[in-house]
């Protein structure tokens, strides 16, 4: 899909009875670690960065990059990063969570082993530059990327480049407290399945789930956690991420005019600054 190439090229521009028995993979015995980055497509991609950037003082995670077709930038939430992609049809109303991208255990052959012998689908890798050495490389997870959601692996060739960019970034954070949010991380994103039960089956054969009051919660060795709980479409639907102060939070984001509470009394982040996305404050 384009939006996984964008997003991949992007990292690389800046470096019957009863209930069945369900098999799954231990964590931390599965073919990927954690979510490295998700990301979000808007056409108004320059001013949600900005606001990320000016107004919730959020780290680069990687610098702004436009080449007509499409455009990318990239920032830190401390234990992950969050992409905005632009194309040429994007919506200029409303930015939608597109996607999710995992760090392999071992490098691509490594994975391809694992799920050849798991007997898992998955796309064809992806190289990028297409050319050249291989900076990463990209492969889809058809059975996971229901939807309007795209769950792909990506394996960087020097990945431990990668890890000292992305732990300077969350230092950087860190460095500020947070920010005026006082962010520590993203507890978890927010996956909305028309099929829970095949959803669920479909995460256990790559990582460790567990249930929780009915939605399913997939595990990883580190970084956000992935909430599974039933919807009406197959979607990425939001993000949770953990602040210092809940009540601080508030403070800063009612004197911005930028609070909103769910119908459950949840704390966002007013859905019409962010282009309609889901950004839940939880203090934890």
């Amino acid at each position: 899909m384009r939006t996984q190439a964008a997003a991949a090229l992007l990292s690389w521009l800046v470096f019957g009875l009863a209930a069945p028995v369900i098999a799954q993979t231990p964590r931390g015995q599965g073919p990927v670690t954690r979510v490295d980055h998700f990301y979000a497509e808007s056409a108004a991609m320059q001013e949600l960065l900005q606001f990320f950037k000016g107004t919730l003082g959020l780290p680069q995670a990687w610098p702004d990059q436009d080449y007509g077709s499409f455009a990318t930038g990239a920032v830190s939430l401390g234990n992950v990063s969050l992409e905005v992609v632009r194309f040429a049809d994007s919506s200029a109303d409303r930015a939608s969570f597109a996607g999710i991208a995992l760090e392999p255990t071992g490098d691509t052959d490594a994975l391809l082993a694992w799920l050849t012998m798991a007997g898992m689908d998955y796309g064809a890798p992806q190289a990028f530059p297409p050319s050249g050495p291989a900076f990463f490389v990209n492969t889809s997870l058809p059975r996971l990327s229901s939807g309007a959601t795209e769950v792909f692996v990506c394996a960087y060739t020097d990945r431990q480049m990668i890890l000292a960019s992305q732990a300077s970034a969350a230092a950087a954070l860190a460095a500020e407290e947070g920010g005026p949010l006082g962010i520590l991380g993203v507890v978890e994103l927010k996956l909305e399945a028309t099929d829970v039960d095949s959803s669920r089956v479909a995460w256990s054969e790559l990582v460790a789930t567990t249930e929780i009051d009915g939605d399913v919660i997939v595990e990883f060795e580190s970084g956000p956690a992935i909430r599974i709980i039933p919807g009406s479409a197959d979607r990425l639907a939001g993000v949770a991420i953990s602040v210092r102060s809940l009540a601080a939070a508030a403070a800063f984001l009612d004197a911005a005019e930028l609070s909103e509470r769910s119908a459950t009394g949840e704390l966002r982040i007013a859905r019409e600054a962010v282009g309609g996305l889901e950004v839940t404050l939880v203090e934890r």
